[in-house]
């Protein structure tokens, strides 16, 4: 059986990170951990492309599935759907076919 891919961005936003403050802070991780809880509840595999070391830390995440080099064009090709706080990747997800999910953790 073919696992399904979930390729998971936090964009990089003001001081490349995805959140302004704390209360986003601890909102994104605790969304990323469910995510990363339920895929691998359910034999998901699941790759990054984060740069902020701070949700690095948090989140645990080994480097070997953290995609941070080259263009992100290359790794949609590859996955099954693509998890991103809102970007304008969303836009080459949809150009790929490919669904994609923004995480929405702003009032």
């Amino acid at each position: 059986m073919n696992n399904k891919k979930i390729f998971e961005i936090a964009k990089k936003e003001t001081l490349n990170t995805p959140y302004f403050n704390d209360e986003e802070f601890k909102r994104i991780i605790n969304i990323y951990k469910n995510i990363v809880t339920w895929c691998k509840n359910n034999s998901i595999e699941v790759y990054y492309r984060i740069y902020d070391k701070k949700i690095i830390k948090f989140l645990n995440l080994n480097k070997k599935y953290n995609f941070t080099k080259g263009s992100i064009n290359l790794y949609i090709d590859y996955i099954d759907a693509l998890i991103t706080t809102p970007s304008s990747i969303s836009v080459t997800a949809v150009l790929k076919d490919k669904p994609f999910v923004h995480i929405i953790y702003r009032d």
